[in-house]
């Protein structure tokens, strides 16, 4: 499982990276991840930008133009990824792809295996509230 230093590395990497892009699709592989996964919530996210990246305890917080935020956790082995060009194959524990849009052009975001709240809407969890960052 990621130590609190490996998912602050991520967080950064992703806030110099995913604010401003918007979410174009989501593809849903696997919905028996941390919590289940209803895809219609994570579809929510389509037409959203993603306007930073913050943290709560190894919870990855993407917060999006709607004031919503998709908590992530990495879980054992769990990964982020971004990279172009978006017709890289799927592997096995990619659960959840995103095709994001921007200035830079369309890119793929995949998630792997670790989402803890497959719900946008609202502020953070209640079991997330007061923990330290």
């Amino acid at each position: 499982m990621p130590e609190l230093p490996e998912v602050e590395t991520i967080r950064r990497a992703l806030r110099a990276s995913l604010p401003g892009f918007k979410v174009l699709d989501t593809m849903v592989r696997e919905t028996r991840l941390r919590r289940p996964v209803r895809p219609p919530s994570l579809r929510k996210l389509e037409g959203q930008r993603f306007v930073d990246v913050g943290r709560r305890a190894k919870y990855l917080l993407l917060w999006t133009d709607a004031d919503q935020a998709l908590v992530v956790h990495l879980g054992m082995t769990g990964r982020v990824d971004l990279f172009t060009p978006p017709d890289v194959p799927l592997r096995t524990h990619d659960h959840i792809r995103w095709r994001l849009g921007g200035e830079g052009g369309a890119v793929d975001g995949i998630l792997r295996p670790g989402i803890d709240r497959n719900r946008t809407m609202g502020r953070l969890p209640s079991r997330l509230r007061g923990v330290g960052t």
